[in-house]
């Protein structure tokens, strides 16, 4: 019993001797060096301080961090409701300084959350259109069809799908869509609708469709993120000129807006069609992005997030929107033709965990949820 008791003695002033020699030892360091300033805060640290400070630090936080501080206790779940903490996040996200749609995001902090989350949804069966567009924020879906049979001519439509609280359509009849603005509230393109065999619109969801010129043979190709400029083409005294036509002015002398449905704006993020594997060896959809010269398949990258359901076969990418992150395209759903759309993060393979956008079904999942995911910001790497 004796030997047992001098044991535990020994042990634990071996401890305290190494606790102590490692104390004085930091104390020293942190006298002979300067202070290094830390991108991560102790969360203990912030609770100690004024709410005035937490409102300063909060806001040169990242997105993934805030979305992690909003997890760790009920104070910043409360104290991050206000918008004005998300609001940089969301402009960088947006890439164009304009406000997500408050249709589908009445609070900034569903848009961040959603930009950060790994998403797949069924659009539903395919119309055959050959285009798809997607909004910056992803909250429209953009579906313009034209079908003409021998003998036939049948005005084209457009649909407009905007996931507000489910799926929320819309037919704009004698219309063809060629893009939409950064929140899905202006779409642009041509119309026969007025009588007019080509004519250039602006559509909105308060004016409906408003014709650029009184006179036909113009098209309306892309729009800016604002939607209050528009860039076509169209034909006067028998010469196509380009324009650009803004609120109060129209410019003929100016050049097209740039736009590109499988590139983001910055030509960070690419998507591609796959080539049905005759000729390569990529047969689906696939991904690439600048940060990590990868390419990837868009298919393989949902499936490793479990958010692709099984029967589900990627043919074919549409368009991605102008921050990359968003991408609408085609494929099959246990053999049915159906139109798709993922959200994938832009840096989705970085060492930093993303945040899972379902709710937890395991006890494991929560466990990471509740507490690895909080921690990680603290612990990068």
């Amino acid at each position: 019993m004796a030997l047992r008791i001098f044991i535990s003695v020994l042990v634990l002033s071996l401890f305290a001797y190494r606790a102590g020699a490692s104390s004085s030892l930091q104390i020293e360091e942190n006298q002979t060096k300067p202070a290094i300033s830390s991108t991560f805060v102790s969360v203990q640290n912030l609770n100690g301080l004024p709410p005035e400070m937490h409102g300063i630090i909060v806001s040169n936080l990242d997105g993934l961090s805030l979305i992690a501080l909003s997890k760790v206790s009920r104070y910043w779940k409360k104290f991050l409701l206000d918008d004005m903490y998300w609001e940089n996040v969301a402009k960088e996200l947006m890439f164009t300084g304009i406000r997500p749609s408050k249709e589908v995001y009445p609070c900034l902090r569903l848009f961040v959350l959603r930009c950060f989350s790994y998403t797949f949804q069924d659009l539903g069966e395919q119309n055959f259109s050959v285009n798809l567009f997607v909004s910056a924020d992803g909250s429209t879906i953009v579906m313009p069809k034209w079908e003409n049979k021998p003998g036939e001519r049948n005005p084209p439509v457009t649909t407009v799908l905007t996931l507000s609280k489910g799926r929320n359509y819309r037919g704009i009849q004698g219309c063809y869509a060629n893009g939409v603005n950064a929140d899905g509230s202006v779409i642009v393109g041509w119309s026969d609708k007025t009588g007019h065999e080509c004519q250039a619109f602006r559509w909105t969801k308060d004016t409906d469709i408003v014709p650029l010129f009184e006179s036909d043979r113009s098209v309306a190709f892309s729009v800016s993120p604002d939607g209050l400029v528009v860039s076509g083409e169209t034909r006067v005294d028998g010469s196509s000129l380009v324009f650009r036509c803004g609120k109060d002015t129209m410019d003929f002398s100016a050049e097209f807006l740039s736009s590109s449905k499988t590139e983001s704006s910055d030509g960070f993020v690419r998507v591609y069609t796959g080539d049905d594997g005759f000729f390569f060896s990529r047969p689906s959809p696939y991904r690439w992005d600048e940060k990590h010269d990868v390419i990837e398949s868009i298919a393989k990258i949902l499936k490793r997030q479990n958010v692709l359901p099984e029967g589900w076969d990627l043919k074919s990418v549409q368009a991605v929107s102008t921050n990359g992150i968003f991408v609408v395209g085609t494929g099959k759903y246990h053999g049915a033709d159906r139109m798709w759309m993922a959200t994938i993060p832009r840096f989705h393979d970085d060492n930093r965990p993303l945040v899972p956008m379902q709710e937890p079904k395991t006890c494991l999942s929560w466990l990471y949820d509740r507490f690895w995911l909080p921690l990680s910001m603290f612990f990068p790497g």
